[in-house]
């Protein structure tokens, strides 16, 4: 796997942008849960090593818009999350969002959220493993694809 450190920044047109506080629809399909069968080494995913000292709840976010939410990751832990089938084709690019939430708000209301950055474009497929490392502040996480 080649990994390279991507510095994110607070800039218009960066690799990654603060988002703030965004609202966001309530009725967003979930991840899927890991499964002990065969397919599981086939389906890719986003590794989260959280070293901010918040929650953090990851999105996938199509070209088209559509959200996935892959899962929330608590403060200082790792945690592999699945990307949906419609996003590990290949062909399909997608960002991730990272929210930071507030510490009273472990259910991740749309309220909850303290900021939230995303990613350049990304796309990735089946057996694919996206390293997504959550720092503090926010602004300089970074992946290794």
């Amino acid at each position: 796997m080649l990994a390279s450190r991507i510095r994110f920044s607070l800039g218009t047109g960066a690799l990654l942008t603060v988002l703030g506080v965004l609202p966001l629809s309530a009725a967003v399909p979930a991840g899927r849960t890991e499964t002990p069968d065969a397919t599981k080494d086939s389906e890719a995913t986003v590794v989260v090593c959280n070293h901010n000292s918040l929650d953090v709840v990851v999105y996938a976010v199509s070209e088209a818009g559509r959200r996935f939410r892959l899962g929330i990751v608590q403060r200082t832990s790792d945690q592999a999350l699945n990307l949906p089938d419609q996003l590990a084709d290949g062909s399909t690019e997608f960002r991730l969002r990272i929210y930071s939430l507030r510490p009273s708000h472990a259910a991740a209301t749309t309220r909850g959220y303290l900021q939230a950055v995303k990613t350049n474009p990304l796309s990735a497929q089946a057996g694919d493993e996206i390293m997504l490392y959550v720092m503090r502040p926010l602004a300089e996480s970074f992946i290794a694809h």
